[in-house]
């Protein structure tokens, strides 16, 4: 292991150091989106036994297995896409279900030793851009570091997963679509289809960023997210850090409020545009709702 990743993982430790055995009173988020939709899909059974199935195929019995298990993906699916259909609220989790292990793969000394060791992390990751890549019918000219490296067989295992998910996006999505991959699983999901100039409009921008901010102020799980980082900015004051977060978290709902209303009555004339924005809005707010119950 050389210095820096030493170093990283010393300092991940002194944080965690410093806030154990700390109290805070952390206060109840639900009524900061008290006028935001929530659901769960009727299909959660269903879903939830074929998740276990695929969770047992790709994981051998053990903690790994069973941290997934527990976080209930099938639950994490259905709530942020409740009105989908079984067969595209599958692939949406099964997306998920890949990322939560891509990441764990990437970056958890828990399960892997990656996050310590710069070159098998380059292969790993340059593998997945390539099978990604295949998976999604995607061509190869878009420049990447390729590394020559053998993969152990759960690494392999995680980058293959990925397949059923490209196959349904290929089967559905054009290639425009395809290369835009993690900002069109939404419209994957709830087969929506918005004009360029909704795209491409700055109001637009702000609900992805506000949508990813209030999911990202959300996790607090670990030691690299934003309370252990505002606390060390508010001078190891913990609670400091937590009302911080609250402010950030309040601040960017209201910032997506506004901009989903502007966006809406900037394209009010267009009723089907209108429709599909709408259900859009909508399944950003289902997103951090199903992230806060979750």
């Amino acid at each position: 292991m050389d210095k820096s990743n030493t170093g990283k993982l010393n300092e991940r430790f002194e944080i965690v150091e410093l806030l154990r055995g700390q109290h805070i009173e952390i206060p109840n988020f639900h009524h900061l989106f008290e006028q935001w939709p929530e659901a769960t899909s009727v299909q959660l059974d269903a879903l939830r036994t074929d998740v276990d199935s695929t969770l047992d195929k790709l994981f051998p019995p053990g903690q790994r297995r069973s941290k997934l298990k527990a976080a209930d993906p099938a639950l994490f699916g259905s709530m942020w896409w409740p009105y989908a259909s079984l067969e595209r609220l599958c692939i949406a989790t099964y997306l998920s279900i890949w990322l939560f292990a891509w990441d764990d793969e990437s970056d958890s000394p828990e399960f892997s030793e990656l996050s310590l060791n710069l070159p098998e992390a380059q292969a790993f990751r340059a593998t997945t851009v390539e099978r990604v890549r295949t998976c999604l019918a995607l061509d190869h000219n878009t420049p990447y570091q390729r590394i020559d490296a053998t993969l152990t067989e759960a690494q392999n295992s995680i980058i293959e997963q990925f397949v059923p998910v490209g196959h349904a996006l290929v089967k559905h999505y054009t290639l425009d679509q395809r290369h835009a991959l993690m900002q069109e699983i939404d419209w994957y999901v709830l087969d929506v289809r918005l004009p360029e100039h909704v795209m491409l409009n700055p109001a637009m921008r702000r609900l992805w960023d506000e949508t990813n901010i209030i999911i990202s102020t959300q996790a607090q799980n670990q030691v690299d997210s934003l309370i252990p980082l505002l606390y060390i900015a508010h001078n190891q004051n913990l609670q400091a850090a937590v009302d911080d977060a609250i402010n950030i978290l309040r601040t960017a709902v209201a910032r997506f409020d506004f901009a989903a209303k502007s966006l809406l009555e900037e394209i009010a004339s267009d009723r089907v545009v209108t429709a599909d924005l709408v259900r859009f809005i909508d399944s950003c707010r289902y997103a951090c709702t199903a992230n806060l119950n979750w």
